[in-house]
């Protein structure tokens, strides 16, 4: 290519940039173009929002994913969930806007709860993969026990919203949020959908607790048909005793992990009685 089109995107002026943004769709700086060219009052235009997303979907994935989140950086929140909810009422409309809603729904201003009451009647676009595992819905779950004081109705509260099937949660990306992930009763709701292999790994429910020493035997036999016990095994934060493994011997224990984790208290009468 003979031109600097970097350069020369910064050089051009603002009228023919405007003007020619298919013709050298290929060759532009859009980074700058975005960031630099366009004022407030050009991004306003619907004209242009649907030129840049016919343009963008010509180019390669990751070049487009990034002026996606570009773009939608320049937006307010107010005016993406906007232009969020009038092109999804547009049923004729072929035009993909590719908005960062991880960036979207992980703002400060992002109102989760007013997000999730429209959508009942509206019916608009939500990617619901980035919401499930979104800053904004961890925080909403959280049990805030100055709002809500009975931890029961705090339960009753989080599983409304994650079994109401108007809305279509990702359980993979609900397993992460540290805001639920721990208790037992939410687990039992819908417990096929969850990863139990994160869960295994990172959930609060299979860890030892002082004040109650019992539990975490209860939860491993209650959720023990979909828990990866190899990856139990690895886990520090357990303190499992010999008196309570045994009660949980059948269940498929890496023992050659675990004779190396200092998180179950191996006496050595225990492991002579399992040693075949």
């Amino acid at each position: 290519e003979r031109w600097d089109w970097s350069a020369l995107t910064e050089r051009l002026d603002y009228d023919f940039i405007i003007d020619n943004l298919p013709e050298y769709y290929n060759y532009w700086d859009w980074v700058y173009i975005i960031t630099k060219v366009l004022s407030d009052d050009d991004l306003s235009k619907s004209e242009l929002r649907i030129e840049l997303a016919i343009i963008f979907s010509q180019l390669d994935k990751e070049i487009r994913k990034n002026l996606w989140s570009e773009l939608t950086a320049r937006y307010s929140t107010e005016d993406l969930l906007s232009f969020i909810k009038t092109s999804s009422q547009l049923s004729n409309t072929s035009v993909n806007f590719e908005w960062n809603y991880s960036d979207l729904y992980n703002r400060r201003d992002f109102d989760i709860n007013k997000l999730l009451t429209e959508y009942i009647d509206l019916q608009f676009f939500i990617d619901w993969d980035v919401l499930s595992e979104s800053k904004a819905l961890n925080k909403i779950l959280l049990w805030d026990q100055k709002a809500i004081k009975d931890f029961s109705v705090w339960e009753d509260v989080v599983l409304s919203i994650i079994s109401n099937e108007d809305y279509k949660w990702n359980f993979k990306y609900l397993s992460t949020l540290a805001s639920i992930n721990w208790c037992d009763k939410i687990l039992q709701s819908r417990e096929n959908d969850w990863d139990w292999k994160y869960l295994s790994e990172h959930s609060k429910c299979f860890s030892f607790k002082p004040k109650r020493p019992k539990e975490i035997i209860k939860n491993i036999r209650r959720f023990g048909q979909h828990l990866d016990f190899g990856i139990l095994s690895k886990r520090t934060d357990m303190m499992l005793t010999s008196e309570m493994i045994v009660n949980l011997i059948n269940y498929s224990w890496d023992w050659y992990a675990i004779s190396s984790n200092k998180g179950f208290k191996l006496s050595a009468e225990f492991v002579q009685e399992n040693n075949a």
